[in-house]
C-alpha cells in the first residue's frame, strides 16, 4: 500500500537529497587539500594572479559536480522507477524534465557553496564540522520546530531542495535563496583567498 502523498516521480527524486553529502565533502576537500598539502604555493608560483587561480578552481570545481550529478540523478530516477514497478512511471513525466534539471543544478551549487565555505575557512575541518550535521539533519530538524520552522526554509539545503520538487511553484524562489547563499560563500572564499598567505 502507498502512503498517502507518495507520487512516484518525487520518489525518483528524493534520493538525490542523500547523495549530495559525497559532493560536499568534494567541494570542501577540492579547495581546502591545496592548503593543507602546501600545494597553494606551487599554484601560486604557475598562476601568481589569485584571482584566476581561485576561479580556475571553482570552474574546476563546478564541472565536475555537474559531470558527476547529471548521469547520477538521471540513473536514480530511472532505477527508482523500475524498482516501483508498476507503480513507477517515465522520465518524461510532467514536471521531471525540469526537476531533474533542478536537481543537478541544486548538486553543483551545493557543492560550489562548500568549495567556497573551506576556501574562507581554509581548512576541511570546519566546513566539514558545519556542513555535513546541518544537512544531515540540523536544518530537517529545525524545520519542523515551530519557533524555527521559517528560519530554516532559508538554509541553503532546504531551500535548495525545492528545486527538485515536481511541483514548480516554488523551485525558481528556493533556487534563488541558493544561489544567494553560494554567491555569498565564493565571495568571502575569494576575500580570504586574497588576503591570506599561502
Amino acid at each position: 500500500m502507498l502512503r498517502d502523498g507518495f507520487t512516484a516521480e518525487q520518489a525518483g527524486l528524493d534520493g538525490v537529497l542523500y547523495g549530495q553529502l559525497a559532493l560536499l565533502v568534494f567541494g570542501v576537500l577540492v579547495f581546502s587539500s591545496e592548503y593543507g598539502s602546501g600545494m597553494m604555493r606551487v599554484s601560486l608560483l604557475a598562476v601568481p594572479r589569485r584571482g584566476r587561480l581561485y576561479a580556475a578552481n571553482m570552474a574546476v570545481t563546478a564541472a565536475a559536480a555537474l559531470l558527476v550529478a547529471i548521469p547520477v540523478t538521471v540513473v536514480g530516477y530511472l532505477v527508482t522507477q523500475l524498482a516501483l514497478g508498476p507503480h513507477g512511471t517515465s522520465i518524461g513525466a510532467e514536471g521531471v524534465p525540469r526537476a531533474l534539471a533542478g536537481a543537478a543544478l541544486y548538486l553543483t551549487l551545493m557543492s560550489l557553496f562548500a568549495a567556497g565555505t573551506a576556501a574562507a575557512a581554509r581548512s576541511a575541518v570546519v566546513p566539514l564540522a558545519v556542513l555535513l550535521p546541518t544537512v544531515l539533519a540540523g536544518s530537517q530538524i529545525l524545520s519542523v520546530i515551530g519557533a524555527t520552522e521559517e528560519v530554516a526554509r532559508y538554509f541553503p539545503d532546504r531551500a535548495g531542495a525545492r528545486m527538485l520538487t515536481v511541483d514548480a511553484s516554488d523551485a525558481y524562489t528556493g533556487g534563488a535563496v541558493l544561489l544567494v547563499w553560494t554567491v555569498a560563500a565564493l565571495v568571502l572564499g575569494y576575500v580570504r583567498h586574497r588576503r591570506w598567505d599561502a
